[in-house]
């Protein structure tokens, strides 16, 4: 026994119902469950609104001519409707059911077949069905929103997980190495994305630099700041996961900061050679 009261999301929208709601309440008779609730808008932008959020959709169709015929077409080029659309015949077709498959439906129903016991069955199979694809919609969409916010932040950042793979790499590695972009892809080790970036910043085995920066990346651990020939400085600093989760590796352009502090160290001399100076005229007076 399915038990639909178990689903996040239980939404059924009906569409070109007949006036004595036929496939609404031959759904409500199938399905008494007080947790599945049936969306009925009346034209094809709110349809549209509905599906996106819906686990099943069903589209009344009179006859061949019927322009309801045409909606499901809409429907599968919105890449944010993931339940399956189908055809409910209201009336006597001379199409057959590859004909109404053709224009987008994902299935034909006529009401002879609505009306053996299996159809039940069938409706409980395509709402799970359903409630999962939605499911994992909403989780892809959530990740890509964090993965945009991510990339708009000042911040680069790559997420490795216990084993040193990445699971989300920032466009800003992306923008920076566009030549290696390709290769930037989840499953890479830190090891290779190490190797790849050193590559590309000419940082090799006989820079100074390069055995303290292998050394942070093979390690995630801590944090490091150092200048690249360009002249840019930079930090990155490794933060554990908690539940030993992973490592989350975040990297900025802190060449302002640098560059202001180089600035008020120069001024701070400056200013004790000033200092020197004028207490050396103090006690050259006193004398």
């Amino acid at each position: 026994m399915f038990l639909l009261n178990k689903m996040e999301h239980a939404l059924v929208t009906v569409f070109g119902d007949s006036p004595e709601q036929v496939i609404a309440k031959l759904i409500t008779l199938y399905i008494p469950d007080k947790e599945l609730k049936i969306l009925t808008p009346y034209t094809p932008q709110n349809l549209e609104q509905a599906a996106q959020n819906s686990v099943l959709v069903f589209i009344g169709v009179e006859n061949a001519q019927d322009p309801n015929l045409q909606v499901a077409r809409m429907l599968k080029e919105n890449r944010l409707i993931s339940c399956d659309v189908i055809a409910y015949c209201l009336g006597d077709f001379e199409t057959e059911s590859v004909g109404i498959l053709a224009k987008g439906f994902d299935l034909c129903v006529t009401s002879r077949e609505a009306n053996i016991p299996d159809f039940k069955k069938f409706l409980y199979q395509k709402i799970i069905i359903g409630g999962r694809r939605l499911s994992g919609l909403i989780m892809e969409e959530e990740y890509h929103r964090v993965c945009d916010a991510l990339s708009a932040a000042p911040a680069s950042m790559i997420i490795f997980d216990v084993d040193k793979r990445a699971v989300f790499i920032s466009d800003h590695y992306f923008r920076a190495y566009p030549r290696i972009a390709p290769r930037l892809v989840r499953g890479l080790s830190v090891y290779d994305a190490f190797d790849m970036m050193a590559k590309e910043e000419g940082i090799g085995p006989e820079d100074p630099l390069y055995e303290s920066l292998q050394r942070f990346w093979y390690n995630l651990n801590d944090s490091i700041e150092f200048q690249l020939k360009s002249g840019v400085s930079y930090r990155l600093k490794a933060v554990q996961l908690p539940g030993r989760r992973g490592v989350v590796l975040m990297g900025q352009n802190v060449s302002g900061y640098v560059d202001k502090h180089a600035s008020l160290e120069d001024q701070a001399m400056r200013l004790r050679e000033e200092l020197e100076k004028i207490s050396g005229e103090i006690k050259a007076s006193a004398a």
